[in-house]
Formats: C-alpha cells, structure tokens, sequence
C-alpha cells in the first residue's frame, strides 16, 4: 500500500521513477523487517535513566525553591506548580522583575497575549543580566521533563505492553520534505 502510493507520487514527478525503483522500492522490506524487530530496552538501563531525570527535575525545582531573591515568594506559594503558565509568569516577571520581551498568541480569553514562559524566552532571558541560578535551574528542569515525557515514559509504556519487551515503531519515508525517515 504505501509502495503503491510513493510509486504514484514519483511518478507524478518527471524523473523520480528511477528514484523510487532503485532507492525507495529496495528499501521498503528493510524496514518492515526494522518496524517486526524492534529494538530491545534494558529495563534496567530504562529504569535508571528515569530515576535519574526525576531526580534532576526535583533538584533543579529545589534550587529555585531555595534562591534568595524568592524566600518570601515560595513562603506565600508553598504548592507552586512549576508546568503552571500563570505561577511561572507570576515568578518570571512580578517577583524577579524580568521584563515582558515576549508574547504568547492572542486569544479570546488574552487578546493581548500573555507574557512567554516558554523555553526560548528563558533562554533569551539568561543572555540578559541576573538570576541566572534561576534561569538555568529552569531550563535544566524544562530538559529533564521533556526528556522524561518526551521518550523515557513512552519506552515504558510501549515496552511494558510489548510481549518481548522490544520496542516497535512504524518507519515513514514520505512524510518529511528532506527524504529522512521519521517514525510513529
């Protein structure tokens, strides 16, 4: 099926018919035998790197918790949500004083936007002066999370509910602009 959907859309095109039949055509039982395989996942290994990531989250949290400049903010903030938008604003801009460099989108609720606390406003934040233990706490704890939700959890996930403990993906090769392989 996808074979005969990449051959019509090659076709299309003057001149990729060789492309197809020399590189995409030979390449199409090499991954199907990758995506039936797999991959083994050292649970053990698997394991460890999710402790350690969790315990990096925890510390980076902990050295902003402990800064100086926000004792009496996380005195009043004792349940402080660090993936909530609005506290992280709260922390970024009210009580260590950055100013707004960034806006999120105007919505219905914020027609105006809102002021970013995403990744790459902290980042041009930190090339600024000041609270850069903070800053670089939370970029290393943002790191971490991603890492943790992005690929270590979802290996658990598909490992626990593969039979072998393999993890499986589906290969695609006509799905990104550039020819790369990208996987679901």
């Amino acid at each position: 099926l996808v074979a005969k959907s990449v051959s019509q859309a090659l076709r299309k095109e003057a001149g990729l018919q060789r492309l197809y039949d020399e590189l995409y055509l030979p390449l199409i039982p090499v991954l199907a035998e990758m995506e039936n395989s797999g991959f083994d996942i050292s649970q053990k290994e698997l394991k460890r790197l999710i402790e350690w990531y969790e315990e990096k989250r925890e510390s980076m949290e902990t050295i902003v918790r402990h800064y100086p400049a926000l004792s009496k903010f996380f005195e009043s903030h004792q349940h402080f949500n660090f993936s909530s938008y609005q506290q992280m604003a709260d922390l970024l801009y009210h009580t260590l004083k950055f100013p707004i460099i960034r806006k999120t989108a105007p919505s219905k609720t914020y027609p105006h936007g809102q002021a970013s606390v995403a990744e790459d406003t902290i980042r041009i934040l930190k090339a600024g002066k000041g609270h850069l233990e903070v800053l670089n706490a939370l970029l290393d704890r943002t790191k971490a999370k991603t890492i943790l939700k992005t690929f270590l959890r979802v290996f658990e996930s598909q490992t626990a509910v593969s039979q072998d403990g393999r993890l499986r993906t589906n290969y695609n090769l006509h799905v990104t602009e550039t020819g790369r392989l990208s996987s679901s």
